[in-house]
């Protein structure tokens, strides 16, 4: 990751622009990516032991983290056109 403090994350556009990025920071910088492609339903980050899940109108990506923020959930509200 960029950042190896405990809870800190990257922002997208640092995620992009360095290539670096834990699984929770990828997994936001995709949904950002995907919010401005036009991809308009509800988005989900759900976080667990050593993985994050993003779902998207169902189908669903993994990636791996290590940042210790197991047991959170965020709900992206559908984008309004």
């Amino acid at each position: 990751s960029t950042y190896d403090e405990p809870g800190r994350l990257a922002q997208p556009d640092e995620v992009w622009n360095f290539g670096l990025g834990d699984g929770i920071e990828k997994a936001i910088t995709m949904a950002a990516v995907l919010r401005s492609k036009d991809v308009t339903g509800e988005m989900t980050l759900s976080i667990g032991s050593g993985e994050v899940v993003l779902k998207v109108d169902g189908e669903q990506w993994s990636f791996p983290t290590s940042k210790g923020l197991e047991g959170r959930e965020w709900i992206i509200p559908e984008r309004s056109r």
